[in-house]
């Protein structure tokens, strides 16, 4: 299971405030151990804070005590989401090795000129003309204007990488590092924080929203150059935080019951399953 699938779980489990309260108290010492410098935001902590929970839960729970939100609610709020391309379904996979795992992909944002209630329709628009917004997007505005009613000229496209990839190539240099997890990725970041403080302080808490800042012009392709590597420097320190914490120590590092799995409505990954039945 990637990072970003154990992350999403949040939005199906139920989870009590002390496990996760408990959780972001020791993530706080961690970081309090090496430097007082708020290298992660208060979110992201709380994030964190409720991947640690879930694993917990996940190793603890079975298939007949484990508490799920309802399954409606959970999908309208993903179809609401602001970008063409949603997971309608979340995925787990049997082999760490699988290509879905490892590989990049890129998405695009639905402009704020779309109403809320018109999303799925644009989705919709976008995905059966995403070769013309490729080749001509001048012909693929013009369409979208007409048939919304709007003044469209921007679309954000959002590049991601992988967080199984990330997540592999970070535990991979966890284990081939005599260092205590944690003292090198918070010493990278600290180094990095106070050679560029300036544009850190201005961007850093919003790091996520980097592609939709330089999109709007609100940041240079200098600053957002910085702000990704910041925003993966963080993401290294999160990832050694959580072996550290619950002491994983595998690179196939997030692995549960598929039964559990199951029993929260997630489904097994297609590719995974081709390759289990051969």
């Amino acid at each position: 299971m990637t990072k970003s699938t154990l992350y999403s779980i949040s939005g199906v489990l139920e989870i009590d405030y002390d496990i996760t309260s408990k959780a972001c108290s020791a993530i706080e010492k961690i970081i309090h151990g090496y430097s007082k410098a708020a290298i992660l935001t208060k979110s992201e902590i709380s994030s964190l804070g409720n991947m640690i929970a879930i694993n917990e839960i996940l190793n603890n729970e079975t298939p007949e005590t484990i508490k799920t939100k309802k399954r409606k609610l959970i999908t309208n709020a993903a179809m609401r989401e602001r970008v063409v391309f949603i997971s309608r379904h979340k995925t787990y996979h049997y082999y760490d090795n699988c290509p879905k795992i490892t590989s990049d992909y890129q998405n695009f944002t639905i402009p704020d000129e779309i109403p809320e209630k018109s999303i799925e329709e644009y989705r919709k628009f976008f995905i059966e003309n995403i070769t013309t917004f490729t080749t001509n997007p001048d012909v693929f505005y013009f369409s979208a204007n007409i048939k919304f009613g709007t003044n469209i000229n921007s679309i954000g496209k959002m590049h991601h990488r992988n967080s199984g990839k990330a997540n592999t190539q970070d535990m991979l240099s966890i284990l081939e590092s005599d260092q205590e997890p944690c003292a090198k990725s918070i010493s990278n970041a600290l180094v990095f924080y106070q050679n560029n403080k300036r544009i850190v302080q201005k961007f850093g808490a919003a790091s996520h929203l980097r592609d939709k800042l330089l999109n709007e012009g609100k940041m240079g392709p200098d600053e957002h150059k910085t702000i990704c590597d910041w925003h993966l420097l963080k993401e290294t320190v999160k990832a050694e935080i959580f072996q550290k914490i619950t002491k994983i120590n595998k690179i196939t590092n997030h692995a549960y019951s598929s039964d559990i799995l199951d029993a929260i409505g997630f489904t097994p990954c297609s590719t995974c399953n081709e390759l289990k039945n051969r």
